[in-house]
Formats: structure tokens, C-alpha cells, sequence
């Protein structure tokens, strides 16, 4: 999300309309961004800009785009052909392209009205939560657990707030990022949100440059700057986003003449929600809580963890239950409150309480008080085809199957993990936000409005995508699900005896 440094930048131009001061570097993506024109057969595109239809995707008896067609003489009639299915996706380059930010629920209409049609259908992918990129990315590439939640956590040993911001523009890397080929120079990330049209074209054109130049089976690039296109556009920016997207493949497939299989996958939803800032440490001091930034030693001491302007924040706090009933009662924004009570996660909303508890790799919800996550027709269904035990509990892949489509996807297994594994350092208590409020810094919120956002534990902040060349998949899957499913080779190129702290 919105990052320090694009905040420093914007203050020295004077703001998002001084943006223009920083020159955004002229790479651009040369293959045309629309096609000449389209009918029955395909897709017909004009590469040397001449007027003529030199190219062609066109449909196999199947409906798929799976036939190159390249007219080289520009005469309407063409001089060479490739079929993309011919090609074994263990004998090409395979391109793994992360963006960030692409909901599944806009990708799939598109790609129902015929775009995309070279790929396998879109399946939905369900993001940890919170519903973030550091969380999301980091198990899609196997990465170790994180130092926290957010870029910037509060480190319970160190008893004071660590930033990972800061630290990016210094050099730190995620586990993540380490696994990666491609991730843009960290002093770029922010002007992808304060004027996101031109820095992520840019962006595209750096990250197919890595790929040209990559010697790997598996190239994994990362781009960001899609996140900036939806959450300063809207629905807009994930149109425009998708479009370019589109530019970047057909470009690929062009020039290596279909000998290539492209993966896209993205680590979350958007909410499409203008956004306004909460902060709540006024409420916690009213109430007799020390909000402090380091060295909690005390009962009512409590460090607030909001970064990034998204749909949750975190409270570390000795109080987790009283934390969570006095911002549920004074803040109407907050939907939701999550906390650990002994063997059990504890979700607290104003429709009622309920408890996730784990058996081994099964799952039950316990409703306290009330159904607070509307899932009493997800557990009757369950129930009706025999998956629940005779104490309630449901296999892990039963409960993703039940809810994948659910305001509150995957529950059981997202909060479990978040408090058992995601991160070293979790918040005692994680509260939702209701779409159309974001927490972070009242700086960060000067600087950028959001038209959109995510971070949250529901369908439109949760629901990423992956969409392959290489085989047809089984939806839906979880983040971790995705390596092994697409491409058996991976394995992370690290450098020896790297700390991935």
C-alpha cells in the first residue's frame, strides 16, 4: 500500500499535483495495447503500426485463442502458424507474473466474454488473512514466516515498533521478494500510487525485460503497480490494469512465438470502496489505555498496528477481550474483533461470538452468541452430505469448499493460521473494518485518497486469481495451493546463507 517514501516524495513536489516533477523513465511495452480488430476468428493486431493486420490470435475448433498467426507480407493471408497447445509446458520458459491486486471477480466476467482465452478458465484463489501482499505472496513462494502482519509490526523482544518500510529504502527484502526475479527498485513503489498510469506501464516493461534476460525454466516477476491503478482509479485502474496485462502477454507470445507458458495470479480483492481513515487511540485513552509505541510493560499499555491505509488493524495489548467489547461498542466502523482464548479464536461482530477450534486437520465453528459469520447454512450444507464428525468438526478442504463463495470465505483455516504460524509477531487483538474505512497514518491519508482497498476477511477484500497456460486447475485453492499447482519445478534461487528476516 501507500508507502513512506511516496509520502516524502509527494510533500517535496507538493503533493499528488506535483507528481509530475519526478519523470517517470520511458520504458513502455511496444505490442499494440488493443487489437486492430475482432471478429469469429480471432484477435487481429497491427505490431509495426503501418494500419495492416500483421498478426493474429485466433480460435482452435475448441473456442480457445491457441493458434499464432503471423501474415508477413501483410497481404491477408498467413505466412506462418504455431499452436501454443503444441508446446509442453516442462520444455518452455515458464513466466510466473504476481500482480498485486487483481480480484477474481473481475477477471473472470472478462475472461467469460472471450478475453484471455489462450489462458485455462480463472480460478479463484483465497488469501490468508489479513487479506495483504506480504502475507498472501510470502506462502505462495514458500517463504518463512513473517516478522509481522503488516511492513510495519510491533516486535514483542525487541518491545518496539520495527519498520520495514524504512528499512526497504535501505535495502531489506522479504523472504518473499528473494524469491522472486524481478522487483522494482523500492523508491518506485510510491509513485506507482501517487501517479499510477505511467509508472506502471513503466513497471510492465521492466519486469518482460527481466523475463528476456532470465536463463531460468521458471521466471516469477512482481508487479506492483497494479495495486496503485485500482486503489487511485477504482474499478477504472483494474480495467486499465487488466488491459495492459493483456499488452504484456500477447507481446511474450508474439516474440517467442507461443513457445512459452504465462501464469498470472494475484494475491487478493479489492473492495472498489472510497475510503476514509479511522483511528481509534483517542477511544483507548478515554477508556484508561496508555497508547504507547514501544516498551509495553503494563496491564493497560497498549501499541496500535495500522499500516498501509487497508481494512484491519491490530491492537497488542494484555486485554485482548476488553480491547475487543470497547471498540466494538464506541467505534461503529469496526465489523469484526479476533483474538486467541486459549485452544480457541475467538470472533467477535455485533451479530454474536463465535470460536474456531482445530483437530488435527479438521475444523469446527462454535457459534457462542449468535452467528456472526452467517455461516449457519455453510455448516447445515456440510452437515447434509456427511462432512461434519459427530462433534462438528470438518476436514480443512470441506470447509474451503463450503465457503469459497461466502461473504466470509475460508474462516476455520485463515484465522487459524493467522494466529498459529502466519507471522512472528501478531496483534492480540485484529479488528475488520466495514468497507469504506481504511487504518493507517494520518499522513499517508493526506497524501493518497483510496478509491479502493482490502486487507479485510470477507469476499471482495479475499478474492485473488490464477490464471495458467500450463494445465487446467481445480478451484479454488488457497495461496499455499498455488506453487504445486502450476509449476512442479519452482524452487527458490537464493543466495547462499541468506537471512530471510
Amino acid at each position: 500500500m501507500v508507502v513512506l517514501l511516496a509520502c516524502v516524495v509527494a510533500a517535496t513536489c507538493g503533493g499528488c499535483k506535483g507528481v509530475a516533477a519526478v519523470t517517470c523513465p520511458g520504458d513502455r511495452l511496444t505490442f499494440p495495447r488493443t487489437p486492430l480488430k475482432v471478429t469469429p476468428e480471432g484477435r487481429f493486431y497491427d505490431v509495426n503500426s503501418n494500419g495492416k493486420a500483421d498478426f493474429a490470435i485466433l480460435h482452435d475448433p475448441s473456442g480457445r485463442l491457441d493458434i499464432l498467426a503471423y501474415d508477413d507480407g501483410e497481404d491477408g493471408h498467413f505466412d506462418r502458424t504455431y499452436r501454443l497447445s503444441d508446446y509442453d509446458a516442462l520444455r518452455v520458459p515458464h513466466l510466473i507474473v504476481m500482480m498485486d491486486s487483481l480480484p477474481h471477480r473481475v477477471v473472470a466476467p472478462r475472461y467469460a466474454a472471450g478475453d484471455w482465452q489462450w489462458f485455462y478458465p480463472p480460478q479463484k484463489m483465497i488469501s490468508p488473512f489479513p487479506s495483504m501482499s506480504i502475507t498472501t505472496f510470502n506462502e505462495i513462494l514458500g517463504g518463512p514466516p513473517l516478522g509481522g502482519l503488516t511492513e510495519h509490526h510491533y516486535d514483542r523482544e525487541k518491545r518496539q515498533f520495527r519498520n520495514r518500510t524504512i528499512e526497504q529504502v535501505y535495502g531489506y527484502r522479504f523472504g518473499w521478494h528473494r524469491r522472486t526475479d524481478f522487483v522494482v527498485p523500492y523508491w518506485t513503489v510510491g509513485m506507482m500510487y501517487l501517479n499510477p498510469r505511467p509508472w506502471y506501464a513503466w513497471e510492465l516493461a521492466r519486469a518482460k525485460r527481466a523475463f528476456d534476460e532470465s536463463h531460468n525454466k521458471v521466471s516469477v516477476v512482481y508487479v506492483g503497480g497494479s495495486s496503485g491503478m485500482i486503489s487511485r482509479l477504482g474499478q477504472q485502474g483494474a480495467v486499465e490494469a487488466l488491459d495492459q496485462i493483456e499488452q504484456l502477454c500477447m507481446q511474450v507470445l508474439y516474440e517467442r512465438r507461443g513457445a512459452v507458458k504465462i501464469t498470472i495470479l494475484s494475491d487478493h480483492g479489492h473492495n472498489f470502496a472510497l475510503s476514509t481513515n479511522t483511528l481509534v487511540g483517542d477511544t483507548l485513552r478515554q477508556a484508561g489505555y496508555k497508547v504507547r509505541t514501544h516498551d509495553l510493560r503494563e496491564l493497560n499499555d497498549v501499541a496500535i498496528e495500522a499500516d498501509g491505509l487497508v481494512t484491519c488493524f491490530g491492537v497488542h495489548t494484555r486485554r485482548p477481550a476488553d480491547v475487543a467489547e470497547l471498540l466494538l461498542e464506541k467505534r461503529t466502523e469496526i465489523e469484526l474483533a479476533l483474538y486467541q482464548k486459549g485452544e480457541q479464536v475467538i470472533i467477535r461482530g455485533r451479530a454474536g461470538t463465535a470460536a474456531i477450534e482445530r483437530r488435527g486437520e479438521r475444523f469446527r465453528v462454535v457459534m457462542v452468541d449468535g452467528d456472526v459469520l452467517r455461516y449457519e447454512p455453510a455448516i447445515g450444507d456440510l452437515a447434509r452430505r456427511g462432512k461434519l464428525d459427530a462433534d462438528g468438526f470438518a476436514a480443512d478442504r470441506d470447509w474451503l469448499a463450503a465457503t469459497a463463495d461466502h461473504e466470509y470465505p475460508d474462516v476455520p483455516r485463515r484465522v487459524w493460521d493467522t494466529f498459529h504460524g502466519l507471522a512472528i509477531n501478531v496483534p492480540d487483538v485484529i479488528f475488520v473494518l466495514k468497507d469504506g474505512y481504511c487504518a493507517g497514518s494520518e499522513f499517508y491519508a493526506r497524501m493518497a485518497t483510496m478509491y479502493s482497498t482490502h486487507g479485510g476477511l470477507n469476499q471482495v477484500n479475499s478474492d485473488g486469481i490464477v490464471m495458467t497456460m500450463v494445465r487446467p486447475l481445480d478451484g479454488p485453492l488457497r495461496s499455499r495451493d498455488v506453487m504445486p499447482a502450476i509449476e512442479p519445478r519452482y524452487t527458490p534461487n537464493l543466495p547462499p546463507r541468506v537471512n530471510e528476516q
